[in-house]
């Protein structure tokens, strides 16, 4: 067997130290406390989509609804740093989901905006998004920062999440996790 190159041994790492965790969480039962229940409209407009919550977020888990957790392993550029309209942002993300159907799933990123009711992901292509195809693993998801860089209505400093959502309809989804916020500069 040959030897894997340094960022193919790291994403392994990652990948394997993430399964293990989900596995441990799920024997703990863990995994079935859902971070934020909203529900969304994904309007298509300019080839991209934008996510405009239609509910306040609620811990509240309706009985037989999908849960999901879903973590940050790593980000890159890292948190904090700045960032220019051609910077391209990288996330190493581990989800599970119970109650999984595949094609139902999909990450979403999000960034915030002035009002405080809405966030965007700008002219991000929706068919670009990941669309889960197992219960849970490991990925990698990027995207250019400038699909929000000219929008006024987003926050600077950018603040940034990723989230678990699922398919409600043609045009509408639910947030089912989130991570924590990553916090860019402008340069």
């Amino acid at each position: 067997m040959e030897p894997l190159s340094a960022p193919a041994a790291r994403d392994a790492s990652l990948e394997t130290r993430a399964t293990r965790r989900v596995r441990v969480e799920m024997r703990r039962g863990t995994t079935v406390i859902p971070i934020a229940l909203v529900t969304t409209i994904i309007t298509a407009g300019c080839g991209g989509s934008r996510v405009t919550p239609l509910a306040s977020p609620s811990p509240i888990e309706l009985a037989g609804d999908p849960t999901a957790t879903v973590e940050l392993l790593g980000v890159i550029p890292l948190s904090g740093e700045r960032v220019s309209r051609d910077s391209v942002i990288s996330a190493d993300l581990a989800y599970s989901v119970t109650g999984f159907r595949r094609g139902d799933f999909f990450i979403l990123w999000q960034a915030e905006t002035l009002d405080p009711t809405r966030t965007t992901n700008g002219t991000f292509p929706h068919d670009q998004l990941p669309v889960l195809q197992e219960s849970m693993g490991t990925l990698r998801f990027s995207f250019p920062i400038r699909h929000i860089w000219d929008e006024s209505s987003v926050k600077r400093p950018f603040r940034i999440w990723f989230s678990v959502n699922r398919n409600t309809g043609p045009t509408t989804s639910r947030v089912i996790a989130q991570t924590s916020i990553v916090e860019y500069d402008a340069q």
